[in-house]
C-alpha cells in the first residue's frame, strides 16, 4: 500500500549538507511517497517505498535542474541533466535486526582484540595491521564480524578491531555520535589513542554527512593524528523486486556520495588516508550473475515462497536473507573480501578459502577482485598517512 506523498523542500548546501527535511528551504519541492512496512524479521523498520524526485541545486546565481527519476523503494539519485552527474540521495532505512543465519557479533567490550592490546612489529615480509573501530548498522556489521576471520588467512599480521553498532538509523555516524551512550562507548576506544583506523558505514544525507563525518573524524584524529578513515557503502534495500534499471540507479549512488561526500572529506583532512569502499558493488555483481545463470548453487535473490525462505536460507540458494535485503552468507563473504582488498590492496587470489561451504563452484575471491576494480578509480589518488601503511590508493610496486 502507498500511503498519501509527504512533500518537503531540500537543497544541497555547498559542503554537502541537507537542511532539515521538515522546514522549506528553497522553491523545489521533493515528493516522497513512503512505503508501507514489510512483515519483516521482529523489530525491524521497513520504510521507504517509490521515489519521484524533482530537486533544483541552486549555487550562486545558477540553478541546475535535475532530471525526475521514479525509483522503487529506498533510493532517490538526481542526475543532473548536463552530463548526468548525481548531485543528492535520499537513501532509505537499514534494519535493526542481526541476520539470522549471521555469527552474533560481539559487542565492542567483549573483543579479545582491542585498542588496549599492544601489537609488535610484523616480521620482515608480512603487513602490519590496522587497529580498527568499526561503527554501522545491520548491513554493515556482520562484514566487520566476518573481517577478522579472514584475515587470519592472509600475510597480514596484528590487526585488531573493535565494533560499535546499533541498528538502522542507529548505525549511522550521525545518530551514534547524538547517542550518548554509543558515543561515549565509542569515545573510549579512541581514547586509547592506539585506533589508527575509523571505519563508518552510510544511511541517509540527513545522518551521513560531511559534517557528521567530520564530528568523528575530528575526534579521532585528535587521539591519533596517523588515523585511516574508510565509508564503506552498502547495497540499496529491497533489492529482490529491483529492476535491472533501477539496480542500474542504484548504484549510481557509488559516484554520488564520492561527488558530495568523499571528495569533501578528502579536502577538509589532505593529511590522513580516507578510503572509499562501496562494497555493495558486490551484492550487484552478484545479482548480475544469477540473472546470467553464473552463478550456480544460486537459484533466488530471495526466494518467493516465504514459506521456503528458511529453507532456502540454510541450503543458500537464495543472496538476501529478508525482504529488506539482509545479507546472505555469500554476500557477506564477498563483501568482507572487498573490504580486504580496499583496507589493505591484497591479492583476493592467494586466499586458501574462496568459497563458501554449500557453493564450492562459486569463487567469491573473483567476484569480489571484479567488483572492487569497478570502483579502484575513486582510490587512485595517493593519500599515504604518516603512519606508513599502505592501502588501495597506494601504487602496485609498494605492495610486500
Amino acid at each position: 500500500m502507498i500511503q498519501s506523498p509527504v512533500t518537503f523542500s531540500t537543497k544541497m548546501t555547498a559542503a554537502g549538507e541537507i537542511p532539515d527535511a521538515g522546514k522549506k528551504s528553497g522553491p523545489r519541492e521533493m515528493r516522497v511517497h513512503p512505503f508501507q512496512p514489510d512483515r519483516g524479521l521482529p523489530g525491524e523498520q521497513t520504510s521507504s517505498g517509490p521515489l519521484a524526485t524533482r530537486i533544483t541545486k541552486h549555487t550562486g546565481r545558477n540553478a541546475l535542474t535535475t532530471q525526475k527519476l521514479a525509483l522503487s523503494n529506498c533510493l532517490t539519485i538526481p542526475i543532473l541533466l548536463a552530463g548526468f552527474l548525481p548531485v543528492s540521495l535520499q537513501h532509505s532505512l537499514f534494519a535493526g535486526t542481526a541476520l539470522p543465519a549471521a555469527t552474533a557479533v560481539r559487542q565492542s567490550t567483549d573483543d579479545n582484540e582491542g585498542p588496549d592490546d599492544e601489537k609488535a612489529d610484523p616480521p620482515s615480509g608480512v603487513r602490519k595491521g590496522y587497529n580498527g573501530l568499526f561503527m554501522g548498522h545491520s548491513f554493515f556489521w556482520p562484514s566487520a564480524n566476518q573481517l577478522k576471520g579472514i584475515i587470519t588467512q592472509t600475510s597480514v599480521q596484528g590487526h585488531q578491531q573493535k565494533l560499535v553498532r546499533a541498528g538502522g538509523r542507529g548505525g549511522s555516524p550521525g545518530a551514534l555520535w547524538n547517542s550518548t551512550s554509543k558515543r561515549e562507548e565509542a569515545q573510549k576506544i579512541l581514547d586509547t589513542q592506539k585506533i589508527d583506523l575509523l571505519v563508518m558505514t552510510f544511511f541517509s544525507p540527513q545522518d551521513s554527512s560531511v559534517q557528521t563525518y567530520s564530528r568523528w573524524i575530528d575526534y579521532a584524529i585528535d587521539k591519533n593524528p596517523n588515523t585511516t578513515i574508510m565509508i564503506a557503502i552498502p547495497w540499496a534495500p529491497q533489492l529482490y523486486s529491483a529492476s535491472p534499471q533501477r539496480r542500474k540507479l542504484d548504484k549510481a549512488a557509488g559516484q554520488l556520495i564520492y561527488d558530495t561526500i568523499i571528495s569533501a572529506l578528502r579536502k577538509k583532512y589532505p593529511d590522513n588516508r580516507i578510503l572509499y569502499c562501496p562494497y555493495g558493488y558486490g551484492t550487484y555483481e552478484l545479482i548480475d550473475r544469477l540473472e546470467d545463470e553464473k552463478l550456480p548453487g544460486v537459484k533466488h535473490v530471495l526466494n518467493p515462497n516465504r514459506q521456503q525462505r528458511g529453507q532456502s536460507r540454510r541450503k543458500k540458494d537464495q543472496l538476501l536473507n529478508d525482504e529488506l535485503g539482509h545479507a546472505g552468507e555469500l554476500v557477506t563473504t564477498v563483501a568482507t573480501m572487498i573490504w580486504l582488498k580496499t583496507l589493505y590492496d591484497y591479492d583476493l587470489s592467494t586466499l586458501k578459502k574462496k568459497s563458501v561451504s554449500g557453493l564450492p563452484d562459486i569463487d567469491c575471491a573473483e567476484i569480489a577482485t571484479v567488483a572492487f576494480e569497478e570502483f579502484r578509480h575513486f582510490n587512485e589518488k595517493k593519500q599515504q598517512s604518516p603512519s606508513g601503511k599502505k592501502g588501495a590508493t597506494d601504487s602496485e610496486s609498494d605492495k610486500k
